[in-house]
């Protein structure tokens, strides 16, 4: 079965060439076309990808305490569930099978699927699920030898980019549009990469 990991790193591959297919088009086509909303497509894609890699992190780990194959989190003790969910697991517990599993993970993916770990305290608090530090963004700063502040503002920075793009066609309140820079597009996308990445090695 696929990881969150080699997930999350197809989605930032897919990213990056989203940045080649701009190159490409550029160089073949030249500025006859205005081609900037596909750097959008990469801004807009790449916070897509640290989103659902949280969302996998805390599935697989949140499974994981829960079939005793990882030590559970005090947020994870403390996870409130229905009466509904109760009921279902213990008929389940009852019959010799992984019915009890399927409908835990069923769960924690209907509980989860409304959420958005995109900004940092967000996915700080659904690290909490996994992961037991108290200072997360401090030890994945360290981990990419950046500053804690700084990786916490460029982060909510780019998320705020990209919720312009999605919600506000990245236009400001002229109407007009916003510049966009490759440059920077793919700073965005090493910059997650390297985030990502971070907490994979944290968090596990």
């Amino acid at each position: 079965m696929i990881t969150p990991i080699e997930i999350f790193l197809k989605n930032i591959t897919m990213c990056r060439e989203i940045s080649s297919l701009y190159d490409h088009l550029i160089s073949s086509v030249g500025s006859v076309f205005c081609f900037d909303d596909i750097l959008r497509i990469q801004v807009v894609n790449s916070v897509s990808a640290i989103d659902r890699f949280i969302h996998d992190l805390i599935r697989t780990g949140i499974m994981d305490m829960f079939i005793g194959n990882k030590a559970p989190t005090d947020k994870y003790l403390n996870e409130p569930i229905t009466l509904k969910v109760h009921h279902e697991l213990v008929d389940s517990m009852a019959m010799f099978n992984y019915t009890n599993v399927m409908v835990f993970e069923k769960y924690i993916i209907e509980k989860f699927k409304i959420f958005s770990f995109e900004d940092p305290d967000k996915i700080s608090d659904g690290l909490s699920y996994i992961w037991n530090e108290k200072h997360k963004w401090q030890k994945i700063a360290n981990f990419i030898a950046l500053d804690e502040r700084y990786v916490r503002t460029k982060l909510k920075l780019i998320v705020s980019r990209r919720n312009g793009i999605v919600h506000e066609s990245d236009r400001d309140y002229t109407g007009t549009k916003i510049p966009i820079d490759k440059v920077d597009c793919d700073e965005i996308v090493l910059f997650i990469e390297n985030c990502g990445k971070a907490i994979f090695n944290l968090a596990l």
